[in-house]
């Protein structure tokens, strides 16, 4: 790690021996390496330490929610799936992270407030009258689908 990571002249500082050593001498740890990570990008570095088998990544290129929707290797496992929303149209969802054998292998879109609340109705057997009547009195409620102009 101190030869890949560029810190060969820490390995044989005598203030950075020991753990103790390192807790005494923390702020002039932080500032050594903090000089020596500001030499690269976080892409660079993921790229320098991989390539002698150490885990690194740049963890602020994205938020969680771009990355598990449109990073590539998220793309690629298939956890980035295509939906259809009522309101965005068609758009990669948040899939699941890891899949186990016997669960869905569909995702749909997010749904709006109120969204099956006419067609729940219909299967409780109400008729469109008494649906438009429950609508009217305020009893049910949906948000609308353009809510959002775009």
């Amino acid at each position: 790690m101190v030869t890949a990571a560029e810190l060969t002249g820490l390995a044989g500082d005598p203030r950075f021996a020991t753990v103790s050593d390192r807790t005494a001498n923390d702020a002039a740890l932080v500032s050594e390496l903090e000089s020596v990570f500001k030499a690269h990008s976080g892409a660079e570095w993921e790229a320098q330490l991989a390539r002698v088998g150490i885990g690194c990544v740049q963890a602020d290129v994205a938020s969680p929610g771009a990355f598990f929707a449109y990073d590539q290797q998220m793309i690629d496992n298939g956890f980035a799936p295509w939906c259809t929303h009522a309101r965005f149209g068609e758009h990669r969802r948040w899939g699941p992270i890891v899949t186990v054998g016997g669960f869905a292998s569909g995702y749909g879109p997010g749904v709006l407030a109120g969204e099956h609340t006419d067609a729940l109705l219909r299967e409780l057997g109400f008729d469109e009258a008494s649906i438009a009547r429950l609508r009217a009195e305020g009893v049910v409620a949906s948000e609308a689908v353009n809510a959002y102009p775009g």
